[in-house]
């Protein structure tokens, strides 16, 4: 049955660009979370990706959502071209009392190796105290997370410009950041419009450990599309490193052996 929220009061200053506003759901324990596009400044259309959580109650085979709150927010925004594309957003569920969130650069090439920045990173946040700490950066669109609880192992899968798609193993370091390479290192190629301003900040070398980066596990050209990971034993008895990736351009499933 539908259930009454207040959602729309979150989303209010996206009007126009409800539909691409929210982007990821999960629910954890008694608690509903959701990643959203977060408009901050709307005259200037500055946003950021969001995260809100509302408790779920059951009574008598009847569920109720109580007021969505916000969980997880802060002050910085980037003007977004086309209301918060790139912007990531998934959510996971990871160890000791945490969650993980994608945050992506919202089509801006700069923030993504900014260590001060919350654009092309992926966070854990701690549920309980609202603690945060960046885990990786480097990144573009990462729109697909898992995490193998099992062998302790984040993976992620990463939009590339044209071509470059990737899946990288995400490494939580207690000592550094984990750095994936985006704009310096990527085997994207450019679309046409990018002038030498742009081509200084975003090179595109295709090597990331010859510059200092994470290599991916696996990369794409030409783009799959790619979207969402998961251990292919959610759906039947596989070999432990078999997964599933979705694939928006290809339309398919694709099995990878990692």
């Amino acid at each position: 049955h539908n259930l009454k929220t207040n959602i729309n009061d979150f989303l209010k200053n996206d009007e126009k660009d409800k539909f691409i506003s929210i982007k990821d759901a999960m629910i954890l324990n008694d608690k509903l979370y959701l990643s959203y596009t977060k408009n901050l400044k709307p005259k200037s259309n500055c946003l950021n990706l969001s995260l809100v959580s509302a408790k779920i109650n059951e009574n008598d085979d009847k569920i109720t959502l109580e007021a969505f709150e916000d969980f997880f927010t802060y002050d910085e925004c980037l003007e977004a071209r086309f209301n918060g594309y790139q912007s990531g957003g998934r959510i996971f569920d990871y160890k000791d009392n945490t969650i993980l969130l994608t945050i992506g650069d919202f089509q801006n090439f700069i923030p993504a190796q900014d260590k001060n920045s919350y654009f092309g990173k992926i966070i854990s946040i701690d549920v309980k105290d609202k603690s945060h700490k960046i885990i990786s950066m480097g990144h573009r669109n990462q729109q697909g997370l898992y995490y193998d609880k099992e062998q302790d192992v984040i993976l992620s899968t990463e939009h590339g410009q044209r071509g470059g798609d990737e899946i990288n193993r995400i490494i939580d370091s207690k000592n550094e950041i984990s750095n994936y390479g985006w704009p310096i290192a990527s085997y994207s190629t450019y679309y046409g419009y990018e002038d030498k301003q742009i081509k200084k900040i975003a090179p595109f070398k295709k090597s990331h450990k010859d510059n200092g980066f994470i290599e991916p596990l696996i990369y794409f050209t030409p783009a799959l599309g790619i979207s969402q990971i998961t251990h292919a034993n959610n759906f039947e008895k596989f070999e432990k490193n078999i997964f599933l990736v979705t694939s928006m351009a290809k339309r398919k499933i694709v099995f990878v052996n990692i």
